[in-house]
């Protein structure tokens, strides 16, 4: 009887995890959410339970938006680019990224390759650049603002063949471009490496300043003197602004862990540091308000 009232009163004195919203603005597939359902689950501990919540739309607006209007309990968001564009672009959401988040931790940047179905006869960057002065070439992104919209943007600037056809998601892009339905997409390795590998797709150039260590014979957009501005798709956690400090700084100690580190880091995402985390809204607000004027990125 003495041992059972024991294990009793130990049940009744566990402490269950509590739960944590992982929010994921992107649909599944993409390389966002793959990043995020990994942490979910390397983050997770007998403290903490992070649980992947989607809320999906106009490239992570809606769940920018969402993230704002929380107050009585602690969200957390992982985002990339379109997170700071898309009320540069827009100009009708209600969130203000320096003002409305907490910034917990830049994850690392991916760079997007630009890149055809296998069903295309363009075989180089070099053809690409020539086809596109004479047909209609329709390209396609996750969404207004988002990394793969503004990367395309860029190498469309004042062509009027390529054209931008917006998807939900970049999942759903994904889908449309393999069956050869637009003509080329701007994606990460880390979504298109699996079809490259296949054969299903064919990588053309790289927005980066060097060349990629697994596809050393794909030139840089720089190599045909496109100026990429050091752009590329970045992945930050973010949370909201009432989020209980306890769980930020639980989040920015396992960052700095090997463990998470190397994680992030086999998805193909660089993880080298950025040198101003404090002002990181601010830098980025700056450079994306130039790529945007000076590209005029609108649609």
């Amino acid at each position: 009887m003495k041992q059972i009232l024991i294990l009793l009163c130990l049940l009744c004195t566990t402490v269950q995890a509590r739960d944590i919203r992982l929010i994921v603005p992107y649909s599944p597939g993409g390389s966002t959410d793959r990043l995020a359902r990994i942490l979910a689950i390397k983050l997770s501990s007998p403290e903490y339970n992070f649980v992947v919540d989607y809320r999906l739309g106009a490239a992570g607006s809606v769940a920018a938006n969402y993230v704002t209007d929380v107050k009585k309990e602690t969200v957390i968001m992982i985002t990339s680019n379109g997170f700071i564009a898309n009320p540069l672009i827009n100009h009708i959401d209600n969130y203000n990224p320096e003002n409305d988040f907490v910034f917990v931790s830049y994850l690392g940047a991916e760079p997007l390759i630009i890149t055809v179905p296998a069903v295309s006869k363009i075989n180089n960057f070099k053809q690409f650049l020539q086809a596109s002065n004479t047909q209609q070439m329709q390209y396609g992104s996750s969404g207004i603002g988002s990394s793969s919209h503004l990367t395309s943007a860029i190498v469309a600037n004042q062509n009027p063949n390529l054209r931008h056809i917006p998807y939900k998601g970049g999942a759903q892009a994904m889908t449309d471009f393999l069956a050869g339905r637009i003509a080329w997409i701007a994606e990460s390795d880390s979504v298109l490496g699996p079809y490259i590998a296949a054969g299903n797709a064919r990588p053309l150039a790289v927005f980066y300043h060097k060349r990629l260590a697994q596809y050393p014979t794909v030139p840089t957009v720089r190599e045909y003197s496109i100026n990429d501005r050091d752009f590329y798709r970045w992945h930050i956690m973010v949370a909201n602004r009432s989020a209980d400090p306890e769980v930020i700084k639980y989040l920015q100690d396992r960052f700095q862990t090997a463990d998470i580190k190397d994680t992030i880091k086999s998805l193909g995402i660089d993880t080298t540091p950025i040198s101003n985390p404090d002002s990181f809204f601010k830098n980025e607000t700056a450079k994306l308000q130039k790529i945007i004027k000076d590209y005029d990125i609108t649609h």
